[in-house]
């Protein structure tokens, strides 16, 4: 079965050209929502994103949470066969800052990743293993002198979806547990993590509206008891691709993300 390009992977639909994203803090104006400041927060995502005509990005650039002044600059290459094979991280002024690059079994799934820093040596690599159905399994992450930082094994049922994924430390011991359940269209509905102990540690559901997209996130405590909710809104272009999106917790609206894209 054909990977999916990257468009595909963000669930965006027809011949994407490029997207611009950009999420703000909420303001309340006469009882209508509307967008505040840029967030500058650690966890905001402002940035763009270019792709070639095949769906694959070619460019992405991240903007400063504070000033909101381009930061970085990620540049896609890509062999022959349409495999991506290295990734330049720049500032931005042009001053290189990390390197990535990759390596593929016949089958086309990426084996090895490594990641260099300016000066040229080696920051870490990362090793993966599949099944004899193209899933990947298991991944080991390790440090520039070759010791292992991360394991992760993955489990698989009958339509190739993670059921099961164990994540260890670098002595060996487990870390947490993930048991995923999925609905008829592959995507998750409900995450049950376990600590390294066995014992239930969070609880997550999912739901999505007719165009797959999550417009609701509910996180139980380990009794099973409601902890928090999280709920989207969205308004979407004549691509059915969503181009605002409201974020509220429990019912109160926290943040704003707009996206403009352009098209082939």
């Amino acid at each position: 079965m054909r990977e999916k390009n990257d468009i595909e992977k963000m669930g965006l639909y027809g011949s994407v050209k490029s997207i611009k994203i950009k999420k703000y803090n909420v303001i309340i104006k006469f009882g209508k929502i509307t967008k505040g400041r840029i967030d500058s927060s650690f966890s905001s995502i402002n940035s763009y994103i270019i792709f070639n005509t095949k769906g694959y990005r070619i460019e992405h650039g991240f903007y400063n949470n504070w000033d909101n002044d381009l930061d970085e600059i990620y540049k896609y290459k890509y062999n022959k066969k349409g495999y991506l094979i290295k990734v330049n991280t720049y500032k931005s002024d042009g001053t290189f800052y990390e390197k990535f690059k990759f390596k593929y079994e016949e089958k086309g799934n990426t084996v090895y990743r490594s990641m260099y820093i300016t000066d040229g040596s080696l920051k870490d690599k990362t090793l993966y293993k599949y099944d004899d159905k193209g899933n990947q399994i298991e991944r080991n992450k390790y440090k520039s002198d070759g010791s292992l930082d991360i394991k992760q094994i993955r489990k698989y049922n009958n339509k190739g979806l993670p059921v099961e994924e164990y994540y260890y430390n670098s002595d060996g011991s487990i870390d947490d547990k993930y048991y995923n359940k999925f609905n008829d269209f592959g995507f998750i509905i409900e995450t049950d993590v376990f600590d390294s102990d066995g014992n239930l540690n969070k609880k997550h559901k999912f739901k999505y509206d007719d165009k797959r997209n999550k417009i609701e996130v509910i996180h139980l405590n380990t009794d099973g008891s409601f902890n928090d909710m999280y709920r989207y809104e969205y308004e979407y272009d004549k691509n059915d691709n969503w181009i605002k999106q409201i974020e509220y917790r429990n019912d109160i609206p926290k943040q704003l993300i707009e996206r403009t894209i352009e098209y082939y």
